[in-house]
């Protein structure tokens, strides 16, 4: 049996390493920025529907109220009844 198996002695191949290495430090960058801009967008709705939504709501009732009175008259100055 020899002494020497399982052992290569040819020089490493530095380009395909090379190549792996690079590959795999764009697609780490990728996924950072791709993970990122979901993280923005996800954050960016949740702040609409919790803060602008119900602000919108609210715009919404204000104009229906408005709708309801009779042109010239606001909500406020409608006579008491009695």
């Amino acid at each position: 049996m020899s002494h020497n198996a399982g052992y290569d002695k040819g020089e490493p191949r530095a380009w395909p390493i090379a190549l792996f290495g690079l590959a795999t430090v764009i697609a780490l960058v990728a996924v950072v920025l791709a993970v990122q801009y979901y993280f923005d967008r996800v954050h960016e709705r949740q702040v609409f529907v919790r803060v602008l939504e119900p602000e919108a709501q609210d715009l919404n009732e204000l104009r229906a109220r408005r709708r309801s009175t009779p042109s010239g008259a606001s909500p406020t100055s409608a006579p008491l009844p009695g």
